[in-house]
């Protein structure tokens, strides 16, 4: 047993959670309601929930949720606590077991919810139970963490004040003969070896998750909304973040990629368009534009964008970067370019059918998980009669792993600026970028049947020459093609 487990079991067995059991059998039907609709608005839309309960203690939240009709186990490292809820539950035949936080032995993906009540303070390895936690969740499965910074007046001065000041009024009237602080301002061996004490909270849990990879993460700094006398000295605070899907793993990671690559490639678009390169790859595809109003697709920086509203299009760009759409507002900002710049998934793009005249994609498509999708959706909003224009390059079939890192992150000196910048190294993207399928086998073979198959006046053709790409560059660009169709 480690040192850690056998500091926490003793702290919490015996009378105190003897204490603890007695607390929980004495909470209202209103308290019962407040709690499930915590819990339930934040969960995932499943009519059966399969639920971890992490810290059990007495088997409040696990008796709660299992009577609403979900599949609840509750676990805690202390025997005594587990002893407890099986007392408190008797009658329902509940699932309670004795096991460390960060030890499940569950296998992977088995729960669609992990709940934890006022837990976390006391654990002295959070992120490894949010790995562990991860783990055990499927696909889309949450953690929902309720939790409060204890302790925090040792810290804060102010909070002291501000604490001191609750006790002196509920004090005030009884003589100074009041227990209800008693103990507030003791020292404790227990907690001062606890190391989310006197952590920033939430703000650490939420880095602890970004670096996890979870996605949708929230943090309600205090759940109650009306005073309650519980909640005078330590607010309740909510987390809740969500285990991504393979597939948006690898979007996620992706969307990072570029974030890393935001102040290269800003720098990159400026230039090119300064010396009117933009403008050169507009003119490149110029006979295959239909119409004005055109949607930019995988915009990046706005280089294309950019050179097509100087024209007098209407202009849309969208990227999956917040980073990569901020220098595209600064391109077109520098420029005098009115574009509406908009974060968006090209596997779901947020316009009605039939919006825009054009598309275009310049070196994007090679990025897209599903590329049929993408397809699909350019294709929903089109005009009939409307122009489908791809320009890109065979990037991974051209060219081993370190070739394809090198044109693929330009030079090793900006993407060292993009490393230094604390963005994921290149075995991460690189790993994606070779399981994608643009980036195995024939792409310009998938991207004829692909367009054959939607479109009408297809043609892919070899050879092309983008003017956009910087000279340094050209050489390198071994496969070069441009794709256009028609709806």
């Amino acid at each position: 047993m480690k040192k850690d487990e056998a500091t926490t079991i003793k702290a919490w067995s015996g009378i105190r959670a003897e204490n603890y059991g007695k607390l929980i059998r004495e909470t209202t039907t209103s308290e019962d309601q407040f709690w499930a609709g915590e819990i339930l608005r934040r969960a995932p839309e499943k009519d059966v929930l399969r639920v971890l309960d992490v810290g059990t203690g007495p088997g409040y939240f696990t008796i709660l949720l299992s009577k609403l009709g979900h599949d609840v186990t509750g676990i805690d490292v202390t025997p005594d606590m587990i002893s407890v809820a099986k007392k408190n539950s008797e009658g329902l035949n509940l699932d309670f077991r004795v096991m460390n936080a960060d030890e499940l032995s569950f296998e992977d993906n088995t729960f669609d919810l992990i709940v934890s009540r006022v837990v976390t303070w006391t654990i002295p390895n959070m992120i490894d139970c949010y790995r562990e936690w991860r783990r055990v969740l499927a696909p889309g499965g949450r953690i929902l963490v309720f939790d409060s910074n204890f302790r925090s007046r040792f810290f804060d001065p102010a909070e002291e004040r501000r604490i001191r000041e609750i006790a002196r009024k509920e004090a005030a009237g009884c003589e100074g003969v009041y227990t209800g602080f008693v103990g507030y301002h003791i020292r404790e061996a227990y907690w001062e070896g606890r190391p989310m004490i006197g952590t920033p909270r939430p703000e650490w849990d939420r880095n602890a998750l970004i670096k996890l990879r979870f996605k949708d993460i929230t943090i309600d700094e205090q759940i109650y909304r009306e005073p309650d006398p519980r909640q005078r000295i330590c607010p309740v605070f909510a987390i809740t973040a969500t285990k991504p899907s393979p597939e948006e793993e690898a979007d996620l990671l992706i969307e990072e990629h570029w974030d890393g690559m935001g102040a290269c490639c800003g720098a990159y678009a400026s230039a090119a368009i300064e010396t009117g390169r933009s403008d050169e790859y507009v003119e490149s595809i110029g006979s295959h534009i239909a119409g004005t109003d055109i949607l930019d697709v995988g915009c990046g920086c706005g280089l294309v964008s950019v050179a097509l509203a100087k024209r007098g299009y209407r202009v849309t760009g969208v990227d999956c970067s917040s980073v990569m759409l901020e220098e595209a507002d600064r391109c077109a900002s520098e420029n005098g370019c009115e574009v509406a710049f908009t974060k968006a998934n090209a596997y779901l793009l947020p316009f009605p059918d039939s919006s825009f005249d054009t598309v275009v994609c310049r070196n994007s498509f090679w990025f897209f998980r599903d590329p049929g999708k993408v397809l699909k959706e350019m294709h929903r909003v089109l005009r009939t009669g409307g122009s489908l224009v791809i320009t890109d390059n065979e990037w991974m079939n051209d060219l081993d792993a370190a070739g394809a890192r090198y044109v693929h992150h330009n030079t090793g000196e900006l993407g060292s600026i993009r490393v230094n910048l604390g963005y994921a190294g290149y075995e991460i993207i690189d790993d994606v970028l070779f399981r994608l399928p643009q980036n195995k086998g024939d792409y310009t073979g998938y991207l004829r049947d692909a367009l054959s198959g939607l479109f009408s006046e297809t043609e892919v053709t070899g050879g092309y020459r983008d003017p956009a790409v910087h000279p340094k560059l050209r050489d390198l660009v071994k496969h070069p093609f441009i794709a256009t169709a028609k709806k």
